[in-house]
């Protein structure tokens, strides 16, 4: 990325590309992002294993090292993506999922063990991760895109994305996808002036979508400890 990045401005200087906004950079996402890649590597030299907590381990690879490669995909992701960019790599991302979600539930329906919950990626977990962003791809992408098509498959990825995070069986996820619905709800109820948003083709408030996700979410969590409680309670 360097390289490129470098013979692009050698590039722009010549007037044979267009010059980068190096504004872009002043985005509250990149400015978090860049502080908190500041202050773990400022934690990396207070480390007991500097050497681990800068490249990470073969298992995990979760050292420095990563943060800084997301740090400059971030970077060259803000400087060059334009809305058409961004909107091909959501419907990217909303592909694969579909196609490990479906690679995942055949196995799974089927009751082959060998490779149900890692599908391609080898790991439960990681599949999980990748689904999450995939449900956040989905709204997306039906916000951006107006076609008929990618509107229902918006639809069909998110029901079956949550159930193939059910078939791998990572509460880490899921804890992940309750908090930003419920920040969601909270946002919605909280925003100063409701909106009418157009939802199974009717006109709902936007307060009244935050009420009915968190009161979803308080009777769906209180049935799933009072089964918790009679099953442990014979």
């Amino acid at each position: 990325f360097t390289v490129l990045f470098s013979v692009y401005l050698w590039k722009t200087r010549r007037g044979n590309a267009k010059e980068v906004d190096f504004r872009k950079l002043r985005n509250p996402i990149f400015i978090t992002f860049l502080g908190f890649v500041a202050l773990n590597l400022i934690s990396v030299f207070f480390a007991p294993n500097s050497y681990v907590a800068f490249f990470g381990n073969v298992e995990r690879a979760e050292g420095f090292l990563i943060l800084l490669y997301m740090l400059i995909f971030l970077m060259g992701t803000t400087l060059f993506f334009e809305r058409k960019d961004w909107e091909t790599f959501f419907k990217l991302v909303l592909l694969v999922g579909l196609v490990m979600a479906v690679d995942i539930l055949t196995q799974y329906i089927s009751g082959q063990d060998y490779r149900p919950d890692g599908s391609f990626l080898g790991n439960p977990t990681f599949v999980s991760a990748y689904l999450l962003f995939g449900i956040f791809c989905a709204f997306i992408v039906k916000i951006l895109d107006r076609s008929k098509l990618w509107k229902i498959m918006g639809y069909v990825s998110i029901p079956l994305f949550i159930l193939t995070m059910l078939a791998t069986r990572t509460r880490g996820a899921f804890v992940g996808l309750v908090a930003s619905v419920v920040v969601v709800a909270f946002a919605l109820l909280l925003k100063p002036k409701a909106e009418q948003v157009q939802l199974f083709n009717k006109k709902i408030s936007s307060r009244q979508i935050g009420l009915s996700i968190l009161a979803f979410i308080i009777i769906f969590t209180g049935i799933l400890i009072f089964f918790e409680i009679t099953s442990s309670n014979p």
